[in-house]
C-alpha cells in the first residue's frame, strides 16, 4: 500500500495524470480498508505532492487538514512537519509571506531532525515555487540551491528537470541574460527527456516558448512545443496542458 503513494507520482512524470489519479486513489482504498493510521498519513502525504504536481492546491489544502490532525493524534511527528510546511505553503499563496517561509523553514529543520533528507529535493522546489508566487526572488534562489546540494549529495534526481527549469526562470525574473536562462531550460528538456518525464519535459518547453516568444521566434517555438504537447494522449485538462494548449494558440 505504501509503495502506491509513490507508484502514483510515476505515471504523472511519465504524461499520464488520470492514471496518477487513479493509482492513488487505488492506495487510499486499500489503507482506509485496513485502516492502519501510518498507512493513511503516508498515502495522504503522497496526495499532497501528487496534487501538487498537478497544480491543484485546493486538493493539497483539503488532504493537508486531513493529515494534520491525523499525525498531532498519533504523533507521527515526520508527517506532522509535512502538514505544517503545506500549511506554510497555503499562508504564502494568501500572501503571509514572511511568516509563511519561516513555518517552512521550521518544518524542513523538523523533518532534518528526524534524520531524514531525501525528501527535500521536492520540497525545496515546492518552496521556491511558493516565493516566486509571493515575489521573493531571495528566498526562492536560496531554496533552489538547497534541492540541488541534497540532489548532488544523495544522488536523487527526480526532481533535477525542475531545479534546472527553475534555474531559468529566476534569472529571466532577475534581469538576468536570456542566453543563460536559455541555456537552463535546454538543460530541463534534455534531463527530463532522458528520464522519460514527460511532464517536466512539457514545463521546460513552455518556459523555452515563451522565451522564444519573446525574442520573435514563434515558429520554432509553436514546432517544439507541438511535439511535446502532442504526446499526451490521456487527458487535456490539467492546467499545464492547458496553459500549453493556449501557449500554441498565441504561437
Amino acid at each position: 500500500m505504501l509503495n502506491l503513494a509513490f507508484e502514483s507520482w510515476s505515471p504523472w512524470f511519465l504524461g499520464f495524470p488520470e492514471r496518477a489519479r487513479r493509482e492513488l486513489d487505488k492506495g487510499f482504498a486499500l489503507a482506509r480498508e485496513v485502516n492502519h493510521p501510518y498507512t493513511i498519513a503516508f498515502i495522504l502525504v503522497g496526495a499532497c505532492e501528487l496534487y501538487w504536481f498537478l497544480r491543484d492546491p485546493a486538493a493539497v489544502d483539503r488532504y493537508t487538514e486531513e493529515l494534520g490532525p491525523l499525525a498531532d493524534e498519533k504523533g507521527f511527528i515526520y508527517f506532522q512537519a509535512h502538514a505544517a510546511f503545506y500549511r506554510a505553503e497555503r499562508r504564502i499563496r494568501e500572501g503571509q509571506v514572511a511568516n509563511g517561509v519561516a513555518q517552512m523553514h521550521e518544518a524542513l529543520a523538523g523533518m532534518r531532525a528526524k534524520g531524514t533528507e531525501t525528501c527535500l529535493t521536492r520540497l525545496h522546489p515546492r518552496m521556491a515555487d511558493a516565493c516566486v508566487r509571493a515575489g521573493e526572488i531571495d528566498e526562492a534562489e536560496a531554496a533552489l540551491a538547497g534541492a540541488a546540494e541534497i540532489m548532488e549529495r544523495y544522488d536523487e534526481r527526480y526532481m533535477e528537470a525542475e531545479i534546472y527549469r527553475h534555474r531559468g526562470d529566476l534569472v529571466l525574473l532577475r534581469g538576468g541574460g536570456q542566453a543563460e536562462a536559455a541555456a537552463e531550460f535546454e538543460r530541463a528538456i534534455d534531463t527530463a527527456e532522458r528520464q522519460h518525464a514527460e511532464s517536466l519535459e512539457l514545463r521546460a518547453v513552455m518556459s523555452l516558448a515563451r522565451l522564444w516568444q519573446g525574442q520573435g521566434k514563434s515558429a520554432e517555438a509553436r514546432e517544439r512545443l507541438a511535439d511535446i504537447y502532442g504526446r499526451f494522449t490521456e487527458v487535456l485538462d490539467t492546467p499545464d496542458l492547458q496553459d500549453a494548449k493556449a501557449l500554441l494558440a498565441s504561437l
